[in-house]
């Protein structure tokens, strides 16, 4: 049963942790705050593509109903691209097929082609006004352009099956070693430890979170360099970051398949029962309470040394943004103030997202949430996933080297050779 928390306090902590200064904010061209009801209750009927990245269809239909019944001469053709945003927004901008409204992340990529001018300015609009200020810098493009709202924020967990830690008398680790202890009694009693999913998922979970712990000892600037372009892999923690993550790997502390697992697979052997551990976002955690018939528990991952205290990774998710070259400018505006005003809890509920809304009323949490990510927002140590200070190729090139490290091809430093070269060409590019 999900419970009602106090999301106040949790955006309260949010500005703490996360606070920034956005740019400086212009009126933007796209409507203002009185704009959304414009094309309320008729008017020249319209169809709007929506070309969107969907882990729960149903979620996102009853949420597109919603706007159509608000706005009945706007009808949205909706078109699902999976988990391949990026993939698909290349292939837009490259044949000019931009959807008038499209799933958009907060990465290189994203901020580049709003720079372009594909993407609709958000600021001075409505928009601008009902969305939490430390939200702002994450969606804003190098010239100053808001280009884009997220479904909500995101952090990485340890998703734990507190019955199978009880009746193996275990506690929830705090800190590598105890990690690996824990790992190591788990597997000495036949069951596997951990489940990931390596071949869609390990720049989030095991990479963002690893080199995060290691690099920021010593590196404290670490993400606006990985920005910049003049960052040097080897030289970082990023060799460290791979030689840790195989020491998983050469324990067979993953599930049995890892290598070649994806998001699905991996929820579902937790799921089954037949891991002790996930490694997941906390946008699983509806998928995972919805169908686990068992205790579950969840803390921040434990990747620090002894001693020391975790960093909390903590990045909007995949977001909406609207088509600067579509002739339907208030219909898309009118759609993305719906996402973030009277169908803001659709969304955030029915995914389990921690809402991005000064007005979180209504707003709810899977338990599992409500227990942990209070706690965690309080961190004052806090870096972002991957995709934020990456460059767009390394959401694909991440997994293969991933793989390569587990089959042996390839060693944690040449790997982080690797690394370097896949960025020096993005930045060339």
């Amino acid at each position: 049963m999900k419970k009602l928390i106090s999301l106040a306090l949790v955006f309260l902590i949010l500005l703490t942790v996360l606070s920034g200064c956005a740019p400086e904010q212009t009126t933007g061209s796209t409507g203002s705050e009185s704009s959304s009801d414009q094309t309320s209750g008729g008017g020249e009927k319209v169809v709007l593509t929506a070309a969107l990245s969907m882990d729960k269809t149903e979620v996102y239909k009853e949420f597109i109903a919603s706007y159509e019944n608000k706005y009945p001469n706007v009808k949205i053709d909706l078109v699902s691209v999976g988990a391949n945003t990026n993939e698909y927004m290349a292939l837009a901008v490259q044949s000019d097929t931009m959807p008038d409204i499209f799933s958009i992340n907060s990465d290189t990529q994203g901020r580049q082609i709003a720079d372009e001018g594909w993407i609709m300015d958000l600021r001075g609009t409505e928009v601008e006004t009902l969305v939490s200020p430390m939200i702002i810098p994450f969606f804003t493009s190098d010239t100053g352009l808001l280009y884009g709202v997220p479904y909500g924020i995101a952090t990485v967990l340890m998703y734990y099956n507190a019955d199978m830690f009880e009746e193996n008398d275990l506690e929830i680790p705090t800190n590598w070693s105890e990690f690996l202890d824990v790992c190591a009694t788990l597997k000495s009693k036949d069951i596997a430890p951990i489940s990931l999913a390596v071949s869609d998922s390990a720049g989030n979970t095991v990479f963002s979170s690893i080199f995060a712990n290691l690099e920021s000892v010593n590196n404290p600037d670490w993400e606006s360099q990985m920005m910049d372009g003049s960052y040097k892999f080897a030289d970082g923690a990023v060799p460290a970051t791979f030689a840790k993550y195989m020491e998983l790997v050469d324990n067979e502390y993953l599930q049995e398949g890892a290598i070649n697992a994806t998001y699905q697979d991996s929820l579902d052997a937790f799921n089954q029962k037949k891991t002790a551990m996930y490694i997941g976002g906390s946008w699983f955690a509806t998928s995972i309470e919805g169908v686990a018939d068992f205790a579950l528990a969840a803390s921040n991952v434990p990747y620090n040394d002894a001693g020391t205290d975790p960093y909390t990774l903590i990045s909007p998710e995949t977001g909406w943004g609207g088509s600067a070259k579509s002739e339907h400018q208030q219909e898309i505006l009118n759609f993305i103030i719906h996402f973030v005003s009277d169908g803001k809890t659709i969304i955030q509920n029915g995914r389990g997202s921690v809402p991005i809304t000064k007005d979180t009323t209504g707003s709810i949490l899977p338990d599992v949430l409500s227990d942990v990510v209070p706690e965690l927002l309080k961190s004052t140590k806090s870096a972002s996933l991957y995709f934020v200070y990456l460059p767009t190729t390394f959401q694909s090139e991440i997994h293969k080297i991933y793989q390569e490290l587990m089959i042996g091809a390839t060693t944690p430093e040449e790997a982080a050779n690797t690394m370097q070269t896949v960025y020096d060409s993005a930045f060339k590019d």
